[in-house]
């Protein structure tokens, strides 16, 4: 016994449908549609029919085609599109998103794992992290050498009014140092 899936096509004349043309197809045929094509390349994919059973599947096609896409088992997928956490029919968690067709009812699910995302969500974190706190590490470096010149400056000028004798102008002649002299 073998799977196939039909395709009807009504043909109309003056309105009315003459005759209905028929397709049969093997789900292999959606498997290497999901395989071959080389935006869904090794991305976790299902195509299902209007009752939620795969007829095509990036891995594994052979045994699971034929069931029920796991997040129709309990109606999370009845609107025509959104996205979910769930766990594949092999057991991979995943975030999934998926679109059905409002006319014929037929989808498609595309997810990734679960683990996958949440480490490169990690991996942004602490890149980010990092970045923050060398930026602060630096920021205070400036803000300690800034305030190490400024100390020289005015321990500079208080030993020079304790003496009552004009400042020395060092480094940069400002125009306020060239009054006081």
């Amino acid at each position: 016994q073998r799977l196939i899936f039909v395709v009807n096509i009504p043909v109309l004349r003056e309105g009315k449908v003459a005759w209905v043309l028929n397709a049969a197809f093997e789900p292999a045929v959606m498997t290497r549609l999901l395989q071959e094509n080389p935006e869904f390349s090794g991305v976790p994919a299902v195509i299902f029919d209007a009752n939620g059973f795969i007829v095509g599947r990036w891995q594994a096609a052979e045994k699971f085609v034929g069931t029920r896409v796991s997040a129709l088992r309990n109606d999370r997928m009845k609107a025509d599109s959104g996205v979910g956490i769930g766990t594949t029919l092999d057991g991979i968690r995943m975030y999934f998103s998926y679109a059905r067709s409002p006319v014929t009812g037929w989808g498609v699910n595309i997810g990734t794992p679960l683990e996958q995302l949440e480490s490169a969500v990690y991996t942004n974190r602490l890149t980010s992290a990092l970045l923050a706190a060398g930026g602060l590490a630096l920021g205070v470096l400036f803000a300690l050498l800034l305030a190490a010149r400024l100390r020289r400056s005015i321990v500079g000028l208080a030993d020079a009014a304790g003496a009552n004798r004009p400042p020395r102008a060092e480094g940069l002649a400002t125009r306020e140092i060239v009054q006081l002299q």
